[in-house]
């Protein structure tokens, strides 16, 4: 009821509002601060780099997504001529293995998002 009274800080719309009312007026003054800070915190998120557009990592993510499958797809053709000639399941299988490390590694070593000026939020 402090809200109603009359003062600096009183606000005018509210002048002889319930307890009730001054209780969500005062609540939705809070939830108004709060979004304000989140607000100005992603600002300075997005200021820093820290911060990247949510199309920037969905493109990223599809990039990655069609590079792996590349990848894979030229495993056999390029480990076949290799793997006939081996007769050794040990050694058959240690040259699938480096092949397939060394895709994963490959994929790993690549930048998950390259974000331009116009893909920040």
């Amino acid at each position: 009821m402090l809200s109603a009274a009359v003062g600096e800080n009183a606000d005018p719309d509210m002048a002889g509002a319930t307890p009730e009312q001054d209780k969500e007026l005062a609540e939705l003054k809070t939830k108004r601060a709060r979004l304000e800070v989140r607000k100005l915190e992603l600002a300075i998120a997005k200021v820093e780099g820290s911060l990247v557009g949510r199309e920037a990592v969905e493109r990223a993510n599809v990039l990655r997504a069609t590079a792996f499958r590349v990848m894979l797809l030229s495993l056999p053709p390029r480990l076949s001529p290799v793997l006939v000639a081996l007769e050794d399941q040990v050694d058959i299988e240690a040259t699938l293995r480096d092949a397939l490390e060394e895709v994963l590694e490959d994929l790993a070593a690549r930048p998950v998002v390259d974000v331009d000026e116009e893909d920040a939020p």
